[in-house]
């Protein structure tokens, strides 16, 4: 299969994590992005449920990571208890909460070694502005299922 965007599967020369950049995908980038979480992750994509982000990680302008962000789970019993708010609240208030549903990095594990940490830090700094800039709200915790 030839996709739109090439993803490394292992560990470029000279790859390092200095060189590493996260960027919210453009509208017409989508497709790329879809079509490589399809592809690739082993769950697929078929879309977001609600509203969603779509991140990628650049290695020198090249793909080697791309992530999928979207309202939080309905109902997710560690999340409510620890943030506290009564089940009224949880119900007017899960708009305000990112859930990182797609996360994928491809090729064996520890090929690029520091990625995921590094990039999943790079993604919740800039998440709730993303999110304020698509859907005129911040985000208030980001979590990941």
């Amino acid at each position: 299969m030839i996709l739109e965007h090439r993803i490394f599967k292992a560990q470029p020369l000279g790859f390092d994590l200095s060189n590493i950049e996260v960027r919210l995908v453009r509208p017409d980038k989508r497709v790329g992005w879809d079509t490589v979480v399809t592809a690739c992750h082993y769950p697929g994509f078929k879309g977001f449920a609600g509203r969603g982000l779509r991140h990628v990680v650049l290695w020198r302008g090249q793909w080697v990571a791309v992530a999928g962000w979207q309202t939080g789970a309905f109902n997710c019993t560690p999340r409510d208890r620890w943030i506290g708010w009564a089940p009224a609240e949880q119900v007017q208030r899960l708009h305000l909460i990112g859930s990182n549903t797609r996360f994928l990095v491809p090729g064996k594990p520890g090929v690029f070694h520091g990625l995921a940490r590094f990039a999943l830090a790079q993604m919740t700094e800039r998440l709730s502005a993303d999110w304020q800039a698509a859907y005129g709200h911040p985000l208030l915790p980001a979590e990941r299922l």
